[in-house]
């Protein structure tokens, strides 16, 4: 199996790859067992191709085979043009979503992180680089004004696997219109409350 990666690869060298494997499939070919009888002067080959030969062929009535050769793409880390079929996979659990409020607040610290290490000079910038606007950019940075224990409650909220967010963003900025971390803890109690 060799890496296939089209962005990478010249047309030639895909042709290339297509061709390598079709030239594994003759020659799994050649490897078929062969009826005894020649009938006419044609070759008989074996029916049904062996179960781990995703290869299919036929004699054509001018004599010449035929070979129809199933591949796929894997994806990974790289492309690759893998014979055979591809594997089934397994649906994985759906774990539900993190809550978009505590992905914002991830967010907010990123970029706050950005900002003091000087990677972008202000918020505007990072306005152009997300293409928002630059309100935007400070609903989510005032985000970071939050108490400190109601941020780690909101990192924490569990993922969502049905139904809206137990908590919005609107809901937070009631919870902003404080300054006072006592009073932002009071209006968050009752709406954890209220929510229930």
């Amino acid at each position: 199996m060799a890496s296939w990666d089209p962005d990478e690869m010249t047309p030639e060298d895909r042709r290339a790859e297509i061709a390598r494997i079709l030239a594994k499939g003759l020659q799994r070919l050649t490897e078929l067992p062969k009826l005894g009888t020649q009938a006419a002067g044609s070759r008989h080959l074996a029916s049904t191709p062996p179960p781990a030969c995703p290869s299919v062929w036929k004699e054509m009535k001018d004599g010449s085979l035929k070979l129809t050769l199933r591949v796929h793409i894997e994806r990974g880390r790289s492309k690759r043009l893998v014979e055979g079929e591809a594997a089934a996979r397994p649906e994985a659990k759906s774990q539900g979503k993190i809550p978009r409020v505590a992905r914002l607040l991830a967010l907010a610290h990123h970029l706050q992180r950005m900002l003091d290490r000087g990677e972008v000079k202000n918020r505007a910038e990072i306005a152009r680089l997300r293409h928002v606007t630059r309100a935007r950019v400070t609903q989510i940075m005032n985000l970071l004004l939050l108490a400190p224990d109601i941020q780690e409650q909101i990192l924490s909220l569990p993922p969502v696997t049905s139904g809206r967010d137990p908590i919005s963003e609107r809901d937070l900025r009631l919870v902003l219109r404080s300054v006072s971390f006592p009073e932002q803890r009071r209006v968050w109690r009752r709406l954890r409350r209220d929510q229930r």
